[in-house]
């Protein structure tokens, strides 16, 4: 009972820890692209970078591409693509949380091959060090797996 009481003050005090902290100012930098292929079809990409500071000091980066097929004249559409995603926390020793969806498609046989599900917390012990520890769920066509990852990540 008393961890379960420490986790709940844990995590009711994690949002004020975080705005303690001296504010700066940042900026995002912010480029959008979308070509026509064919009458519905398009190619967009995306770059966004973002920092602390005004120059300098990179908070997250955001690299995003994929094929848009738009289903209205008003560019409601879907869109089919990758995405890379860098982040860099501003703050070292922090507390942070880690999600992911991931979906295989195999081009033999059946379309589907498995989808991944994780969510993890993490704690980042300086700018080169950090531990995380979530659960993953597989979904397979004929069954699911239950994993438990602990994932520990070094920059040298």
């Amino acid at each position: 009972m008393r961890i379960k009481k420490l986790i709940l003050l844990i995590l009711l005090f994690v949002p004020f820890i975080g705005n303690a902290q001296d504010s700066k100012l940042g900026n995002w930098w912010i480029y959008y692209g979308d070509m026509k292929i064919k009458s519905n079809w398009n190619w967009h990409s995306e770059v966004q970078y973002r920092n602390y500071n005004f120059i300098g000091d990179l908070e997250q980066l955001l690299l995003r591409t994929g094929l848009g097929y738009n289903l209205t004249e008003n560019n409601n559409n879907i869109l089919l693509g990758y995405g890379y995603i860098l982040s860099q926390n501003y703050i070292d020793k922090t507390l942070y949380v880690s999600a992911f969806n991931e979906i295989f498609i195999s081009t033999d046989g059946d379309m589907f091959d498995r989808n991944r599900v994780y969510a993890g917390l993490g704690y980042r012990f300086s700018k080169k060090n950090r531990i995380e520890l979530g659960y993953m769920n597989q979904f397979l066509p004929n069954s699911n797996r239950d994993q438990l990852l602990i994932s520990s990540y070094v920059n040298f």
